[in-house]
């Protein structure tokens, strides 16, 4: 009995254990399912990215935020990327577009990290960045003083892509030219930065008062050319006036500034110069940028006009402290319109003497036909006293006296 117990003992056991590597295998096989699988590289845990963006304000590292910053060319922007690892540790690789395809963005940034070396297109991170790490690229950011060279527009791109792979069953190898191996990065994040350039001295308000916003002929790169300009640079533009009104015109500039928030910036402008001069060498104006008085252009009649120069020169001996300003210029176009005199208005000079004309012509004829008619009456009155005068003979006959 004993060993017939013993048998059945040991087959239960077996069964037991048989089961047990079944529910093992079962558990393995869901397991192994349930694994992402990246060109045939095992993922067991999340891989997960993000670049985040700060700056540095007052002192203080903050959030650089979404608000676009008008910057102008050779100026510094403070701009700090830094990839950030909230998944499992990884491997991560970066590469940034800036400006264009041609511009080296390394050579427009400060602090770029001895940890990122280039192969091919990406800067690889030669250390696996672990969970709750982060790498910084870089501190700040050039514009080129060429920018409006370089790019199309007043906005410049900064474009950063990073990618990641997980480190479990992986190896990059640095002496290949794709060191990750055409194998697909298993996070891949784009984010792009657009600054909008302004230019130094570039921001031109333009209005037209008194109805002659069609008399002033104004071209779409009117003071662009102030965006590159220069310490010691001397720039030109052309404008066009042509008098569209029925009346005569006399056309009115006056320059100034609605920026009263910088005192440099009305600095600025108040020393640079301008020069205007008319189609015949006529200067109408010479003096500073900033001017708050009326400048006359000239008076036109209908379909007159004239073409106007419009020069600018920096001086030499501008500081640097003037660089980075951009202050907003306003040229405001103003007229005078000429009364017209109307013959047919009987209020006007020339009814008044048309009528004094008139009047006297009458009053002549009227004095000459009245003289007429008292030199008419004096002979016909002479005549007949003429006639009283004959002797007139009772017979009848003439030539005889009555006694």
């Amino acid at each position: 009995m004993k060993g017939s117990d013993s048998i059945k003992g040991f087959k239960k056991r077996m069964l037991l254990l048989r089961i047990i590597l079944i529910l093992a295998m079962s558990i393995s096989a869901v397991y192994a399912m349930s694994n992402e699988m990246t060109n045939g590289i095992i993922s067991t845990g999340v891989v997960d990215i993000k670049i985040d963006t700060y700056k540095i304000d007052n002192g203080q590292e903050v959030s650089f935020g979404d608000a676009k910053k008008d910057v102008t060319h050779g100026e510094v922007v403070s701009i700090i990327p830094k990839i950030a690892n909230y998944g499992e540790s990884c491997y991560v690789r970066v590469k940034v577009n800036y400006v264009n395809s041609n511009t080296d963005f390394k050579n427009y940034v400060t602090n770029f990290s001895s940890d990122l070396n280039k192969v091919g297109e990406y800067y690889y991170y030669d250390k696996v960045l672990k969970p709750n790490e982060s790498i910084k690229l870089f501190d700040t950011i050039k514009i080129p003083d060429n920018v409006y060279d370089l790019i199309t527009g007043n906005e410049v791109k900064l474009e950063i892509i990073a990618e990641a792979i997980q480190d479990k069953n992986f190896e990059p190898d640095y002496t290949l030219a794709d060191p990750w191996k055409n194998v697909n990065p298993t996070k891949c994040i784009n984010t792009a930065y657009n600054i909008d350039t302004e230019g130094q001295y570039s921001k031109i308000d333009i209005k037209y008062e008194d109805n002659i916003n069609n008399d002033i002929i104004v071209p779409e790169e009117f003071f662009n050319n102030l965006k590159t300009a220069m310490p010691g640079d001397t720039v030109v533009n052309y404008l066009e006036i042509k008098n569209s009104n029925k009346k005569s015109v006399k056309y009115f500039l006056k320059l100034g500034t609605e920026d009263t928030s910088n005192a440099k910036n009305i600095e600025l402008l108040s020393f640079i110069d301008l020069t205007i001069t008319n189609q015949e060498g006529n200067v109408i104006y010479t003096g500073k940028l900033l001017n708050q008085d009326k400048i006359l252009l000239g008076k036109y009649s209908l379909n007159e006009g004239d073409k106007f120069e419009f020069k600018v020169s920096v001086p030499n001996d501008l500081d640097n402290e003037y660089v980075n300003l951009n202050p907003k210029l306003s040229l405001i176009f103003t007229a005078d319109y000429e009364e017209e005199k109307n013959i047919k208005n009987p209020m006007t000079g020339d009814s008044i003497d048309l009528t004094i004309t008139i009047f006297l012509l009458s009053s002549i004829g009227l004095i000459v036909v009245i003289l007429v008619e008292h030199f008419g009456r004096r002979n016909i009155d002479s005549i007949n006293k003429n006639n009283f005068n004959l002797n007139i003979p009772n017979n009848g006959k003439k030539g005889e006296k009555n006694e």
